[in-house]
């Protein structure tokens, strides 16, 4: 039986080769010698596998929203204890029941879905219930610690994504209190928060790869890749931000250095410890941006105007069919043509 991850692919590259073959590309020789090296089409049993774990997941996020919205709609007719205990009652069982099942079964892992999103609401209730005037970002910060152990106990890829989510929006949150936060002094402004995301990311996708390997449903690429992006955004914005700037002393020289070194080591590992197309497609165009913005500022500085948007089109284009050729060629001597 096919993994339910691999549907996707085989059935995207069944769909390109029915397209190719359609469109008169490729003879009955290379159609035959393509459809040996994909292999059969998924099998019904595949598919029923593969919607079966995808109804069940989606029932689990179904059924924490609905619960979310039957007491949003009945606020004024439940009591202050009928809506506290209630949750914490849903909570308890869905808990209970994790624990009672294993939490190596794909019922248990979506009913630790389910838990979380009811820890979250919980927490939600008990804001609206007493006021106790916490900030917004401390109760996803409290949500977060909470579902920790519900993570580590799935060891599951989509409630770890679901947790850098609540993080991440816990951290932005604590950014927009307008607070002197603990690291103005020493990252900077906007561009030092931007910064501290980024790094944060960074370590978790460390943390992905390399301890988290050692959990077979943690090797795939989708959570690493959402983790580059997620770390490599805010940390080229603030090299933009640097390059931009009228100098390149202090908290600025220190993100765009922070932004170079920290993209050589993302550049080694997925080039040489750990191949990843995608990924370097990514640095590639956060190098790209970086770069144009710089040559721009230096065009602009010479008083070259008139010329400055025909170089900066053609270095684009050029840096652009440059890594594509790169990438095909790495492409290919991975022996994935």
């Amino acid at each position: 039986m096919s993994e339910p991850g691999s549907i996707g692919r085989e059935f995207a590259a069944q769909r390109a080769l029915s397209a190719w073959a359609l469109a008169g590309t490729l003879d009955e020789d290379a159609l035959r010698r393509a459809g040996e090296a994909l292999g059969p089409c998924p099998s019904d049993a595949s598919w029923r596998h593969f919607l079966d774990r995808l109804g069940l997941y989606l029932g689990a996020l179904l059924l924490g929203a609905g619960v979310i919205c039957f007491i949003a709609f009945n606020w004024q007719d439940l009591g202050k204890f009928a809506k506290l205990y209630g949750m914490q009652a849903l909570l308890a069982g869905s808990v209970g029941a994790t624990l009672w099942l294993g939490t190596e079964r794909a019922v248990a892992r979506a009913l630790l879905l389910l838990s979380s999103l009811l820890l979250g609401a919980l927490f939600a209730l008990i804001g609206q219930t007493y006021q106790t005037g916490a900030d917004t970002w401390q109760l996803f910060a409290v949500w977060a610690a909470l579902m920790l152990p519900f993570a580590l106990a799935g060891r599951w890829a989509p409630l770890w994504l679901l947790w850098v989510a609540i993080l991440n929006l816990a951290l932005y949150l604590y950014f927009d209190t307008g607070s002197r936060w603990w690291g103005a002094r020493l990252f900077g402004g906007e561009e030092g928060r931007w910064f501290v995301a980024g790094a944060m990311n960074l370590g978790l996708l460390a943390l992905w790869e390399f301890p988290g390997q050692r959990w077979p449903s943690l090797r795939t690429r989708l959570g690493p890749r959402l983790l580059l992006i997620a770390g490599l955004l805010p940390l080229t914005l603030a090299a933009l931000v640097a390059v931009m700037g009228d100098t390149f002393m202090g908290a600025r020289l220190f993100d765009l250095l922070a932004w170079l070194v920290l993209g050589a080591l993302l550049f080694v590992f997925y080039r040489w410890q750990r191949l990843d197309l995608a990924a370097l497609a990514l640095l590639a165009l956060a190098l790209i941006s970086v770069g144009t913005v710089l040559l721009g500022r230096l065009l602009f500085a010479a008083d070259l105007e008139v010329f400055a948007l025909l170089v900066l089109t053609m270095a684009v284009i050029g840096a652009s069919a440059g890594v594509a050729l790169w990438l095909l060629a790495l492409r290919r001597e991975a022996g994935h043509d």
